[in-house]
């Protein structure tokens, strides 16, 4: 283990020490939430000091017991909380809490009593069992991934023949999409990327079938490399556009994929991730999952994580709902702009048109064109283009992070950055807004005529 991943545990973790009692293995659930807490218990079984190995053991057998076990919908599914009042239930945390399990018993299951890795397998056939009844696609990547793993497991390793067939079959749908494509539906996804991550590191680690490892194997060396082609060094962030984000810019919040560089590059400086780890630190509950599996990245690709090497134009297809929408990137030196049309869900998720620069004291600025409208961006030589294929009652709106900004006038200067601006919307709005997922930003938007331009607005750099 590198000083900094032992740094990393000792701040998730809590100081080593005696063991829990059953009020403390409470609290500890309460305050972590269940699936950061069964990943948190594979990095006590990690660090292993002291009453780690027992604290983790009460941990996993309290989550054993909050499973749902009555027959229908829900069956297999962990609360997100164990809080009584706010017990909300995601069908997705039958694979989240899962791997995490399949995890400890698997890497550690010699630090763990006999009778609880009975109660554990026991779960995990009942999760894997409510995973089939709900047959997730294999474009809901990062659940999917987890899935056909959990199937595949269980069935191989508990002796569930059928639930082996149908998660080796998943697994193969899986690796046809990524094949066809060479990215997945969740394509460039700072949060989600990093559970897919996560998620190819268990194939290829833990699979109990030769094809499934194998499968991994390419698909984390691919996943890596177009990882790498969206990186910029130089401004510590993805390009967009994102098929859902929580934030823009990953030295402010802490998304996944953020954390698995830090983990491959070693190196606090540069790595697309806060200084301060308390930010979204449930983010950070994946660690020891990464460090149980490892994370395989080619030397090619972590490169481009290392320093920015040259710009370049990236133009790729993504599959969606049986369709395949365009993508479109350009990186420079010191700005990248990305671009996609298709992302018609209106959803504050989409951020189908962005613009990432240096800002004058070295941070990054940033520029979104909001999904919530489903809004269409397309990039035009060094232009976004925004069009709106339907009318929406939302006004069109961009979100900025540019302090000292000047908006007036046809050109915009953006604190590090000129463009030049066509709008044939009329009078714009300007707001000081506090959004949920990007904190306190400008918000530009226009009221939207009945009679829609072909091109609501246009962005021009302006060199």
């Amino acid at each position: 283990m590198t000083p900094l991943e032992a740094e990393l545990l000792d701040f998730l973790l809590p100081a080593p020490g005696a063991a829990w009692t059953p009020t403390q293995t409470q609290a500890f659930l309460d305050q972590k939430g269940t699936r950061s807490a069964v990943y948190l218990a594979v990095g006590l079984l990690i660090r292993n000091r002291q009453s780690d190995a027992a604290r983790a053991a009460a941990v996993l057998e309290a989550l054993v017991g909050l499973q749902k076990r009555e027959p229908g919908e829900w069956l297999g599914v962990w609360p997100g909380s164990t809080s009584q009042k706010d017990r909300k239930l995601d069908h997705n945390w039958r694979e989240f809490i899962g791997v995490g399990l399949i995890v400890a018993r698997e890497r550690y299951g010699k630090l763990l009593p006999p009778a609880l890795i009975k109660k554990i397998d026991e779960a995990l056939v009942i999760a894997a069992d409510g995973a089939v009844h709900r047959n997730v696609g294999p474009e809901y990547t990062n659940i999917a991934l987890m899935s056909a793993f959990l199937m595949e497991w269980v069935g191989a390793k508990l002796n569930w023949p059928d639930f082996a067939g149908l998660g080796r079959e998943k697994a193969q749908k899986v690796t046809e999409l990524f094949n066809r494509f060479q990215t997945f539906t969740e394509d460039n996804s700072p949060t989600y990327g990093g559970v897919d991550a996560m998620g190819l590191a268990l194939w290829r680690e833990l699979s109990p079938s030769k094809e499934s490892r194998t499968a991994a194997i390419a698909m984390e060396a691919a996943f890596w490399r177009d990882t790498a082609q969206l990186y910029h060094a130089g401004l510590r962030n993805l390009c967009g556009p994102f098929t859902r984000a929580y934030g823009m810019d990953m030295v402010q919040y802490t998304a996944i994929t953020g954390v698995a560089i830090l983990l491959l590059t070693q190196d606090k400086k540069t790595a697309p991730a806060p200084a301060d780890w308390r930010n979204r630190s449930f983010e950070w509950a994946y660690v020891p999952m990464f460090l149980a599996l490892g994370l395989r990245c080619p030397p090619d690709a972590l490169a481009h994580f290392k320093a920015f090497d040259k710009p370049r134009r990236l133009e790729r297809k993504v599959p969606r709902a049986g369709k395949v929408f365009p993508v479109q990137c350009v990186l420079e030196k010191t700005w990248m702009m990305g671009a996609t049309t298709g992302l018609t869900r209106a959803w504050e998720q989409h951020a189908p048109g962005t613009i990432h620069w240096r800002l004058p004291d070295g941070g990054t600025g940033w520029l979104l064109v909001h999904g919530t409208n489903g809004a269409e961006v397309k990039l035009v030589g060094e232009a976004l283009q925004v069009s709106l294929p339907k009318r929406s009652s939302e006004r069109l709106r961009l979100l900025l992070h540019a302090p000292g900004c000047a908006l007036g006038g046809s050109t915009w200067n953006l604190s590090g950055l000129r463009v030049k601006l066509e709008a044939p919307l009329g009078e714009k709005k300007l707001a000081v807004i506090t959004d949920s997922h990007f904190g306190e930003v400008l918000e530009v938007s226009w009221a939207l005529p009945m009679n829609l331009p072909p091109v609501v607005l246009g962005l021009t750099i302006v060199k």
